[in-house]
């Protein structure tokens, strides 16, 4: 008893106690007892390791005296206080520091800290020890940053070097060791190292895949990208320009160069962007290739392509692939990356963090009726008083009246406009006057109706009580000031509470719950990230400050030349817009050594602190279904609660929202799917069109033919053709195309009216459970056909009478054509479907960020309205002085004209939709440049006349794109992933039921290994022991990295003696490679070499090098099958399992892939001849980014144009281009429809940028979460999988699918468990019995590998099924089933099992006559006597 009580005091064990089940007894106890009011704190045991070892510096105890006080003074909070103080202060002088300046305060001031931090260090060492024993200084990595730090600050102080101080900045991440000590912080930073390992293998994939990219691009563009056009006085013109081989020197007008008039092209010897952007060799192809993935300046990459090469459409591809690979794939792996890491640490981390939950109620404030009342004196009307007023500021009346002011308010702050009249001023005064003197009212009937202490309880009423006083001030104190800018300021601040509507606003209030759980965490994030900043702003400015110019050799607008403009700088890169500009003249000015830093605050801040944000907000979209679940049974059940407003009856308002959850929705669907599952599609009812009768024979004719395949396909037939029709349909087009399509066009109509017809008379058309109307996919094909009709009928009838602007934009709606394809297709109906159900999901969120863009629309109005206006005349700063005439640029004399930028806040539409371009962060940085030049209201913009101004935008983009916009993300991920579990009925399965149709997801994918078998032969083994030796296979994979390196030394231009030494270099690899080729099929057979996938794989690059060895083969054509070789690179996947995750990944995440995929080109179809008919007349000598390359004029530059927008390539300039340009006189049709292009280009953003790239993450995300879980949770590995691949290999080492069936017990007791029953023991009774148990099944006296494998894995995680037959996911598995296991077999559309044989029964049978035959053998050999031997039985499996 005494050890026992001595064990459960030891602090270890007290440690371990379970303090959150203590909790939730607690909880348990007090809801039983209706207790409700007491608030209950959630503990975690109070001890702690020590942070120090037993010995210091070998000979110092902890009773040490002079230990002792070093420890008690490192432990104390107030040290680390002071330290604190000192690293901020150290953070002030480096912000103060000039670094071009050689300082003496700056050198002192060092030198002091240089000493405390020296000090810090040497008494932690003297503390805790330095380095031998555990818990000491070295064994923390912030004390090694630390010390790190301190020696380098005195090597810069004794060497006096300039470069060595650089280093010194690094001690500002001292506030990550302190702030790491904070949960929340702790979870961000062990996410961020936890994920790590993982995203280095990601980017090291990634450079391979660049590498691969690169050497094909010097391939094909090494050398061009320097072409340029030159006039006739030998000056370049900055023009790229195709060389053809067939011009001689300087000739003009030569070929089809792409130069103009009287110039000709010629090799310049400088390439674009200050020589960065090129192919000439590998370090400059590697630059392009990673800042096109980042879709930045891709497309004027690719425009340069098309210029240089002459070969449109082989560039273009080119650069899609990389696209699609590079960034749409291979980048938004980051993101899964840190979002899976991230839930798994900040799970992990939550249990160790130390909880206060406060269980505590909502205290009502209702006015209580004094007890010593004895007459109705003026107490008790004092109380009747209140209580009346109670119920009024309670009653939905009072709230809506509330929410209207609110509304009117927000209107009449968002109706100021530049230059508006007096009327309108003083009429905006009254109400804004009116709305305060509202607001006062209700602040005071709010201190009557609930008090002081009630009215101060809820945060809310305290911002809006701050918000009267505030109005007050301006009624009495502001309102006779003529500066109207300082009344608005002080308005501003109203806008806020437009957030009251989330009080009524179910939706609305659920997101903002999500936005207030994750600030927390956002704010944590927000701090590490300006930690980041802060630190590569001071880098940025010690190394860019003075040494980044541009081409002209003046300071670029984007600069490090103090610390406001560096961080500005910082923080643009960091959203990594324009990036790429940056870097340009960095490493034009600096060199290529400010490519490390680019990149390296690219790569931390985007793709690592940024996905964070998205990973905390994925995460409360994941966390936060069940209090969503409970919001809505509360709205749903308000009347029935509203009696226990004051929580009367608390107890018996939980139980009715309990008994209540989930109940609905999941009846709702699995009615649906109970009555969906035995439904015949065609089966005839009633009567159609009132004639037609289910057993008249014309009816079941019709029926008949819509039953025929030959139906499907001529509809698809039909569709595909009218979408050709579409495609060719062009703006300008021959007078006979247009006939012959208008023909056609006809034709495609009558035969889809037909169809129409058709399936109205089989289902009839308005009556009946299954009529042609109430099929939503039916009334689109319906009213596509009707469209088309009325476009006829308008053509024909009313041409002359509409304008032919009205007239395009209908027709623009026959792009809707295509999506009858969809209707007719049962994988892209359900994708659509689930496209449409999450729609709601992402409007709430565009309704969310549509607040934050009227609130920061106002405050746009309220600041910079009228300052973003300039004159034509660069010398007139003055409005009234910008009239007349003057001589231009050109020498041609214009008028003078006073103009603003497109993008302005002059009224609340124009600054809504600045905002929304922002918000996309296509170009922010040039809107930034806007409000930063402006002035005042009448005068010219001046650079740089207003810096703070740039505040604004860095904070709205820090709000809305970090914080908001990610939301339509999490939106995305949660709603379409909950519907499509609704379409394939998996919501509704059990989570072993999830598991099992998971892991035969998975097992469909395994197939049987080859074994190879040594040849008998002495002179063929010795090449099989060559190449199954490990050795041989790295000196291959050496060969190919060798074979790259020296690919990657070509470059342009081209040296002699380096290109003979590359040509004898590849004779050498080809020579290689072939022997190595020999040697396998000389060691493996021809029959093993070429069942290996990466054996035929190097056959036929070994064939291609072959092939270019031949001095007859194309030069360009043998150079680019060259580059084929790269892709053996891939073949380290199989070392590497980091590669091996992603590869998986991208196998699992293919179906999905290709459905978005196809979604998104019937997006761009339908856009893209949308766009013809609306864009494809625009006047293009007027437009500012709408060219001869880049226009609505074809079907194929629409396509390439919308896939550059979807990407966020200059969007915004290509839709002020489609809404009209200044100097355009003509029509609409030429100089553009401002309402047309706004609806066009808005819809599609949202759709392409919001919706469909984020599904593209979505199933990223999904996919790689189900691999990084090791294939399954139910029980089985990967390494189990092989495990039994390997076992089967030794019986079938030709990987046959079937073995023998006496093989059958060896196999089971060679694999390991849990597949197996390796190392148990069992005789062979046993394993005859366990066979018999499990039902395994033969067919001809074989077992098939994929059925066993099936049987073994479904009696360790196998669940029923047989309850979910109507689940898509069992009915998908079903459908493979009899392409895999003999067992099953499909007849009249069913899958059924065939073989009724069990591998037991055969086993069974091989043993009774092998002992019969024994029996004979015995009789034969004593004449016919019978002598029984018990004791010696024949062995059942003898081994062989």
């Amino acid at each position: 008893m005494a050890k026992r009580r001595e064990r459960d005091l030891n602090p270890i064990r007290r440690n371990n106690f379970d303090f959150e089940m203590l909790f939730l007894q607690q909880v348990e106890m007090q809801r039983l007892t209706n207790q409700t009011e007491i608030s209950l704190v959630q503990l975690k045991s109070k001890y702690e390791e020590k942070p120090y070892s037993g010995t210091s510096l070998i000979f110092l105890t902890v009773t040490n005296p002079i230990r002792k006080a070093c420890i008690q003074l490192v432990l104390n909070s107030t040290f680390d206080y002071f330290i604190l103080s000192v690293i901020l202060a150290n953070c002030v002088t480096l912000v103060l520091d000039d670094f071009m300046v050689n300082n003496t305060w700056s050198v002192k001031t060092d030198t002091c800290f240089l000493v405390i931090f020296t000090i810090e260090s040497f008494l932690k060492i003297i503390a805790v020890g330095f380095f031998i024993g555990k818990n000491t200084y070295l064994r923390d990595a912030w004390n090694i940053l630390d010390f790190v730090v301190v020696i380098l600050g005195w090597m810069g102080y004794f060497l006096g070097g300039q470069n060595i101080t650089m280093i010194r900045s690094i001690r500002i991440l001292r506030p990550l060791r302190t702030i790491n000590s904070i949960p929340e912080m702790k979870i961000l930073t062990v996410s961020i190292i936890k994920s790590l390992p993982l995203l280095f293998d990601i980017f090291l994939l990634l450079v391979l895949f660049l590498l691969i990219f690169a050497l094909v691009g010097t391939q094909i563009y090494g050398g061009l990208f320097s072409q340029q056009c030159f006039t006739l006085d030998g000056q370049p013109t900055g023009d790229l320009c195709y060389l053809d081989p067939k011009c001689s020197e300087y000739e003009l007008n030569c070929g089809n160069s792409g130069c103009s008039e009287n110039q000709y092209c010629w090799n310049s010897n400088q390439n674009p962007t200050q020589g960065v952007t090129s192919f000439d060799n590998i370090p400059l192809s590697l630059c392009t290739v990673f800042v096109a993935i980042t879709m930045e300046g891709w497309s004027d990459v690719m425009r340069m392509g098309r210029s240089v090469l002459n070969q449109k459409f082989l560039n273009d591809i080119y650069f899609y692939v990389l696209l699609l690979v590079g960034a749409f794939f291979m980048i938004k792996l980051t993101v899964a990356a840190i979002c899976v890491k991230f839930e798994k640490t900040s799970g992990e981390q939550k249990e160790q963090i130390v909880l206060i939950m406060d269980d505590k109620k909502k205290k009502s404030w209702m006015p209580l009726e004094p007890e010593d009342l004895t007459d109705k004196g003026i107490k008790y009307c004092w109380y009747r008083f209140r209580l009346g007023m109670y119920k009024i500021i309670m009653s939905r009346t009072f709230g809506f009246i509330t929410i209207m002011l609110i509304l009117i308010n927000t209107g009449v702050m968002a109706s100021q406009y530049y230059k508006m009249t007096k009327i309108h001023s003083t009429i905006s005064e009254n109400i804004n006057m009116a709305l305060n003197l509202c607001f006062c009212v209700e602040m005071i009937m709010k201190l009557i109706g609930l008090g002081l202490r009630g009215y101060v309880d809820e945060s809310f009423n305290i911002f809006d009580g701050i918000l009267v006083i505030l109005g007050m001030i301006e009624i009495i104190f502001l309102s006779g000031t003529k500066n109207l800018r300082a009344l608005l300021v002080f308005r501003a601040f109203r806008l806020l509470r437009i957030f009251k509507l989330a009080r009524r606003w179910k939706k609305l209030r659920m997101l903002l719950a999500k936005l207030i759980n994750a600030a927390k965490s956002i704010a944590y994030l927000g701090l590490l990230s300006m930690i980041s900043v802060f630190i590569f702003t001071l880098l940025g400015k010690q190394l860019f400050k003075g040494q980044l110019l541009d081409q002209d050799g003046q300071i670029p607008r984007a600069n490090f030349e103090t610390l406001f403009w560096s961080f500005v700088t910082v923080f643009d890169i960091l959203t990594s817009e324009n990036w790429n500009g940056v870097m340009y003249t960095g490493v034009g000015s600096y060199g290529w050594g400010s490519f490390l830093y680019f990149l390296a605050l690219l790569v931390v801040g985007n793709y690592i602190l940024l996905n964070l944000f998205l990973a905390i907000l994925i995460a409360q979209f994941e966390n936060e279904d069940e209090e969503n679940e409970e919001d809505e049974d509360e709205d749903d059940l308000e009347e029935e609660i509203v009696d226990n407003l004051e929580r009367h009856d608390t107890n018996g308002y939980q139980q009715v929202v309990i008994q209540s959850r989930d109940k609905r929705r999941k009846q709702k669907m699995l009615e649906k799917i109970a009555k969906n599952s035995n439904k015949d599609p065609l089966e005839l009812s009633g009567k159609s069109f009132f004639i037609f009768s289910p057993e008249n024979p014309i009816r079941v004719f019709l029926k008949n033919c819509l039953l025929h395949p030959y139906f499907d396909s001529s509809i698809y037939a039909l569709i595909t053709l009218s979408c050709v029709i579409l495609a060719l349909d062009e703006p300008k087009k021959t007078p006979l195309t247009e006939r012959f399509l208008g023909i056609i066009s006809y034709v495609v109509l009558a035969l889809f009216t037909l169809e129409f017809l058709f399936k109205s008379a089989v289902f009839g058309f308005l009556k009946g459970e299954r009529c042609y109307i109430k099929n939503s996919w039916n009334i689109l094909d319906l009213l596509i056909i009707l469209m088309s009709y009325l476009d006829i009928i308008l053509a024909a009838f009313a041409g002359g009478a509409i304008k032919l602007s009205f007239l395009r934009a209908f027709r623009a709606l026959r792009a809707l054509r295509p999506l009858r394809m969809v209707s007719h297709n049962e994988r892209m109906k359900k994708m659509v479907t689930s496209v449409i159900q999450a729609v709601p999901a992402v409007l709430n969120v565009m309704l969310i960020t549509v607040l934050f863009y009227i609130i920061f629309g106002i405050l746009g109005i309220i600041f910079f309205n009228g300052l973003m206006y300039y004159c034509t005349d660069s010398l007139i700063v003055l409005e009234s002085e910008c009239v007349g005439v003057f001589v231009n640029e050109n020498g041609e004399v214009v008028a003078r004209d006073w103009q603003t930028l497109s993008y302005n806040f002059d009224n609340i539409f124009n600054a809504m939709l600045t905002l929304f371009d922002v918000s996309t962060l296509e170009a922010w940085p040039s809107y930034l440049l806007g409000i930063v030049d402006g002035v005042s209201q009448g005068h010219a913009m001046v650079r740089d006349y207003n810096p703070i101004a740039a505040l604004f935008y860095i904070a709205y983009i820090f709000i809305t794109n970090f914080f908001i916009m990610n939301l339509y993300l999490g939106a995305v991920i949660k709603k379409f992933n909950e519907i499509q579990q609704e379409l394939d009925g998996t919501e509704f399965l059990t989570a072993e039921q999830k598991e099992w149709i998971r892991t035969q997801k998975l097992l469909i994918l395994v197939q049987p290994r080859i074994r190879y078998l040594r040849p008998e032969s002495n002179f063929f083994g010795f090449f099989y022991d060559m190449i199954m030796n490990y050795k041989f296979e790295m000196m291959i994979q050496t060969v190919i990295v060798m074979n790259v390196l020296f690919m990657s030394l070509f470059s342009y231009p081209i040296d002699t003696k380096l290109n003979d030494l590359l040509a004898l270099a590849n004779y050498v690899f080809v020579a290689i490679f072939t022997m190595e080729m020999i040697v396998k099929i000389l060691g493996l057979g021809l029959r093993y070499y070429f069942s290996n996938n990466w054996n035929r794989f190097d056959c036929f690059v070994t064939i291609l090098s072959l092939i270019t060895l031949q001095s007859n083969f194309g030069i360009s054509n043998a150079t680019v099958l060259r580059a084929f070789r790269m892709a053996r690179l891939f073949r380290v996947v199989k070392i590497f399992k980091g590669f091996q995750v992603v590869f998986n990944t991208l196998i699992l995440s293919a179906p999905s892939l290709i459905n978005v995929g196809t979604l998104l080109l019937l997006l761009w179809f339908v856009y893209g001849v949308a766009g013809m008919y609306l864009f494809g007349s625009l006047d293009l000598s007027v437009t500012q980014i709408l060219n001869d390359q880049q226009n609505f004029n074809t079907f194929y530059n629409a396509i390439s144009l919308l896939f550059q927008c979807i990407t966020g390539e200059n969007w915004d300039l290509i839709m002020r281009d489609c809404m009209g340009n200044y100097g355009c006189s003509g029509t609409y049709e030429q100089c553009g429809n401002p309402g047309l292009a706004i609806v066009y280009w808005i819809s599609y953003t949202i759709l392409g940028q919001y919706f469909f790239l984020n599904m593209f993450i979505a199933v990223i995300l999904e996919n790689f979460n189900e691999e990084d879980e090791d294939i399954t949770n139910a029980g089985l590995t990967e390494k189990d999988l092989k495990r039994y691949q390997k076992a089967w290999c030794k019986f079938a080492p030709f990987g046959e699918d079937a073995i023998d069936v006496q093989c059958l017990p060896e196999l089971l007791q060679r694999l390991d468990s849990p597949l197996g029953f390796k190392g148990q023991n069992l005789t062979n009774m046993q394993i005859l019995t366990i066979i018999h148990a499990m039902k395994i099944k033969e067919h001809n006296n074989r077992v098939n590998f994929a059925e066993l494998m099936w049987t073994l894995a479904s009696a360790i995680s196998g669940a029923d099924l047989s309850t979910a037959p109507n689940c898509e996911a069992v009915r998908s598995i079903l459908k493979q089933l009899p392409k895999i296991l003999p067992t099953y077999e499909t007849q009249n559309g069913k899958v059924y099992e065939s073989s009724k044989n069990f591998a037991s029964k055969c086993i069974a049978g091989k043993i009774i006559l092998t002992a019969w035959r024994e029996y004979r053998k015995r009789i034969q050999q004593h004449g016919g006597n019978v002598i029984e031997k018990r004791n010696n039985m024949p062995v059942l499996w003898p081994r062989k």
